[in-house]
């Protein structure tokens, strides 16, 4: 089990500027923990340079209880015209043994 984050396991996805530059501002999810021994956690991290360097956005913790949460964080940067910001979520074990 993972009760850090392991840059090896995540989910992601990408937002790409058009003609203009998009300013990053927040970031609002909702989440819920996956059960006694799935993940319950996770940590939002985004990057503007592909992962050669990242920003860590916040990180939720869960109690047992499947019941989703609204989750926001502030953002900072700004996506120049046709680039990409990387948003990754790291899910996390409460314990060691429990599955990611």
């Amino acid at each position: 089990a993972d009760t850090t984050p392991n840059i090896a396991k995540y989910f992601q996805f990408s937002v790409t500027a058009g003609d203009e530059a998009l300013d990053l501002e927040t970031i609002r999810f909702d989440f819920a923990p996956g059960g006694s021994t799935g993940p319950r956690g996770v940590e939002v991290r985004y990057s503007l340079d592909n992962f050669a360097t990242f920003e860590t956005a916040g990180s939720v913790s869960l109690t047992s209880s499947v019941v989703y949460n609204r989750y926001e964080y502030a953002l900072a940067g700004t996506v120049n015209s046709g680039a990409t910001a990387i948003f990754r979520f790291f899910p996390t074990s409460n314990a060691t043994g429990n599955s990611v």
